[in-house]
């Protein structure tokens, strides 16, 4: 059996109580949700003061993991990359390019990597984004 986890980074760390989505929040603070269903695909769900706000699946898209085009929202692939590069940016202060979170995305269609857990990706969009690794087994 996988990995079933909720997690959101706020303020520099991470806690396992997310919400469906992340909210912008009156004292200004970054958020990043992070769901992970069977160490098969993530949700990623994140949130500024300055407007960078989206969501974007690691792994599998929901809808090709359940063979249901409604199982997911649609994503604008691209958009979504520029706007959590430019979520970093605002949130850590480090410069990334939008291909390199493209590439860890997932895309409709696209069987993912080699690596069978959809972890081994949340961490490599975490190094990418200069954020640690919550613990997920806690």
């Amino acid at each position: 059996m996988g990995l079933f986890a909720d997690m959101i980074w706020r303020d520099g760390s991470w806690n396992s109580t997310a919400p469906d989505r992340p909210e912008v929040t009156d004292d200004g603070t970054s958020q990043l949700a992070v769901s992970i269903y069977d160490s098969d695909y993530a949700t990623i769900d994140f949130v500024s003061p300055q407007g960078a706000n989206g969501r974007f699946y690691l792994g599998f898209e929901p809808a090709d993991y359940f063979d249901d085009p409604r199982a997911s929202e649609p994503v604008n692939h691209e958009h979504e990359a520029e706007v959590f590069a430019a979520w970093v940016r605002q949130t850590t202060g480090r410069s990334i390019e939008a291909a390199s979170v493209l590439e860890l995305m997932a895309l409709p269609g696209r069987t993912p990597g080699e690596d069978p857990f959809v972890e081994s990706v949340v961490a490599g969009l975490l190094s990418l984004a200069d954020l640690d690794e919550p613990d997920w087994y806690a």
